[in-house]
């Protein structure tokens, strides 16, 4: 579903970091514990109108990730089969990917590694779990890591995933990243080295202002 023809809307209330009393939610564990340290791929719609690989912010429905308050699962339950039990299974990595939408015709149709977020503390909400990130970094097209056929086999030893057309087709793998992978490595020494250039706050700064920055 992508943007209403008119441009991006906003469908999210004005938030913040300080809407949430993280008092309320439960520590967790760091990635230096025995056990934690994983990831977890996590597949988001992007914004055609949007030159960001940013959440489609059209769809009113799912305003996740939730730039806005750090949060993950917090507005509505997304991907929740696969994160709901993450302290259990040692994630401390949500790792946002999403098939590019937007703007910037040369990334058009490329699936992306846009965001890391490292949780930091949960709370159960209903029949849910939200995830809080005290620093998730969120980057532009030209920062993020691209999935293409190379890295894939290189991550992972196999095919990347594709359709019955030969197409490729992202968008629902389950892809768990052990702490000790090739994968992982490179994703946290990509986004370490990246740090400087977080896009979050032009990523809150575009859906509070009602439309996509040009």
């Amino acid at each position: 579903m992508g943007c209403e023809k008119e441009g991006c809307k906003s469908v999210t209330k004005k938030s913040s970091t300080s809407e949430i009393n993280i008092n309320d939610w439960k520590g967790y564990p760091p990635p230096t514990e025995e056990g934690f340290g994983h990831g977890k791929f996590c597949y988001f719609i992007s914004c055609p109108d949007s030159k960001f690989p940013i959440r489609d912010y059209s769809r009113k429905e799912k305003p996740e990730p939730n730039y806005e308050t750090r949060t993950y699962n917090y507005r509505v339950a997304c991907n929740q089969c696969g994160i709901k039990n993450a302290q259990k299974r040692g994630i401390n990595y949500i790792i946002f990917y999403t098939r590019y939408r937007g703007k910037k015709k040369n990334f058009v149709d490329k699936y992306l590694i846009t965001g890391l977020f490292k949780i930091s503390s949960k709370k159960v909400i209903d029949d849910r779990v939200a995830y809080h990130s005290r620093n998730p970094i969120y980057l532009s097209v030209e920062d993020s890591i691209e999935l293409d056929d190379n890295i894939w086999k290189k991550w992972f030893d196999e095919p990347i995933p594709t359709n019955n057309k030969g197409s490729r087709n992202l968008r629902y793998m389950n892809k768990f990243v052990k702490k000790e992978s090739k994968a992982m490595k490179d994703i946290l020494d990509h986004f370490k080295n990246k740090k400087s250039k977080n896009k979050i706050h032009e990523y809150i700064r575009e859906i509070e202002n009602e439309g996509c920055i040009k």
